[in-house]
């Protein structure tokens, strides 16, 4: 089973991408998260049986 794991990721950025108070993401936690994720999916297609690339 694959696994995304955004939290090494989300370490390594400069800004805040939690709200202040319930530590949901913010606009910047989105934007990363949809970012990390079609490039995960990229990464691991043949794995996932996607046709990316084919």
């Amino acid at each position: 089973m694959l696994l995304i794991d955004l939290l090494p990721s989300i370490r390594r950025e400069a800004g805040p991408l939690y709200l202040p108070l319930d530590r949901h993401w913010n606009a910047a936690g989105h934007r990363h998260a949809a970012n990390a994720i079609p490039a995960f999916l990229v990464e691991h297609a043949d794995a996932l049986g996607l046709p990316i690339g084919r």
